[in-house]
């Protein structure tokens, strides 16, 4: 007889996102940001750019799991 192993998880989103930011239009030029034009602003020193980003959002549904100790050493563990 093993030991049996209980435990809880958290799940996570994640993904790459597109993100509207005020921005120095020399930035936007030099950088090779999307830009959305100078017009929206006033000035036109600044511009409404469109930046790369990351997003990581946990998720509600919690995930329980048990395994006997036979089953994580022979089945869950590479090279096993």
């Amino acid at each position: 007889m093993g030991d049996i192993y209980i435990g809880k998880s958290y799940n996570y989103f994640y993904g790459e996102t597109d993100n509207l930011k005020i921005i120095p239009k020399a930035l936007a030029e030099t950088n090779g940001i999307t830009a959305l034009g100078d017009n929206e602003l006033v000035g036109g020193e600044y511009t409404l750019g469109i930046v790369e980003g990351f997003i990581m959002n946990p998720d509600n549904s919690d995930t329980y799991f048990k395994f006997t100790q036979a089953h994580i050493l022979n089945k869950l563990l590479p090279g096993n």
